[in-house]
């Protein structure tokens, strides 16, 4: 089919809000069928698996739209509700970053931030750049951009910090249930 992407993932492991991101639907057809019937499995991979799809469509998505949805909501012009949106979406993704840099383990320790000097680099590369398409006259011109206020530009980031504190807890918590 034209404009679909079909990807196979462990439900249980995949890092799914990075499969989602970006997609504007997701159909899960994942599910276990088992003869022996282990019952702790079934409901790990239907139930459990099930949970994670909804909770990682719902972080990818729910954040951006929210904050347009605010944006709209205050008055803001169109142009800057959506600039609020697309800055969104970025520092969700460098938040995930850093999440997914250590997906078997806790990324909120010293040893962690100082093994990803290349992410670092990555990240600030991103900021500057995203930073010149939201308040350079000539390339809001050609975007269509608008510059974001402080405070607003602070929420963004806040959002950012609490979609990685849910994250983070949430594959503590898977990790804690396996080990």
């Amino acid at each position: 089919m034209p404009k679909t992407e079909w990807v196979a993932a462990d439900i249980l492991d995949a890092d799914l809000e990075k499969i989602f991101t970006g997609a504007d639907c997701v159909i899960h057809l994942a599910w276990l069928i088992q003869p022996s019937h282990n019952v702790k499995l079934l409901g790990a991979v239907n139930v459990g698996g099930t949970e994670r799809v909804l909770k990682a469509v719902a972080a990818a998505s729910h954040s951006v739209f929210g904050i347009f949805s605010y944006a709209i909501d205050k008055g803001y012009p169109l142009a800057l509700a959506q600039t609020m949106a697309m800055n969104t979406l970025v520092v969700l993704e460098i938040f995930h970053l850093f999440f997914i840099r250590n997906i078997h383990s806790t990324s909120l320790t010293w040893a962690a931030a100082r093994a990803t000097r290349v992410v670092w680099a990555v990240v600030l590369i991103i900021t500057a750049a995203q930073f010149a398409v939201t308040y350079l006259p000539p390339l809001q011109t050609v975007l269509g951009t608008r510059p974001i206020p402080l405070m607003d530009g602070m929420l963004i980031v806040a959002v950012g910090a609490a979609f990685f504190a849910l994250i983070e807890i949430e594959k503590q918590i898977r990790l804690g249930l396996r080990g």
